[in-house]
């Protein structure tokens, strides 16, 4: 009797032994909940009150130069703005023409970036190309695509050049 008490106990006690490290881990796994913030992440839009409208538009010219333009007046405004058109009749560049509503000369820089009609970029952004404005004048900015198809709209930013 006492042999089958021992047999049984050891039994027991090698079964618990066994089972220790999952019954150690149980109260960890409901706390595992911490997402990680390695490797690939969704990419999220950023609401902001600087910047509540900051979103590509199609053709259209960005001043990202709080400077230029601000609520007490501003030192740039645009003329005049539009495509230019290849010989098949699509966007081939684009045109700006800005004004200085200042007493000193200016330079602002600018820079363009294509998209195709489905709104994604057929080209990376040109370089900066520099404007010098004259005092109460105006000065123009073209910049044509390195690309010759699916070129639907452009997207031009604009800061001041030092």
């Amino acid at each position: 009797m006492v042999s089958k008490l021992r047999l049984t106990n050891m039994k027991t006690s090698s079964i618990i032994l066994r089972l220790l490290p999952l019954l150690l881990l149980t109260p960890f796994v409901g706390g595992c909940a911490h997402q990680s913030t390695e490797g690939a992440m969704p990419g999220t839009k950023i609401e902001s009150a600087i910047a509540p409208n900051a979103t590509i538009h199609d053709n259209q010219v960005v001043f990202i130069d709080r400077d230029l333009q601000s609520d007490q007046g501003s030192k740039v405004a645009i003329e005049q703005q539009g495509p230019l058109l290849g010989a098949d009749g699509g966007l081939s560049g684009v045109f700006i023409v800005f004004r200085n509503r200042t007493q000193t000369t200016l330079q602002v820089e600018c820079r363009v970036q294509f998209f195709g009609v489905n709104h994604e970029p057929v080209e990376g952004p040109s370089a900066w190309q520099r404007v010098i404005l004259p005092p109460l004048g105006v000065g123009n900015y073209k910049e044509t695509s390195l690309g010759t198809t699916n070129h639907a709209f452009y997207y031009v930013e604009v800061r001041e050049g030092t």
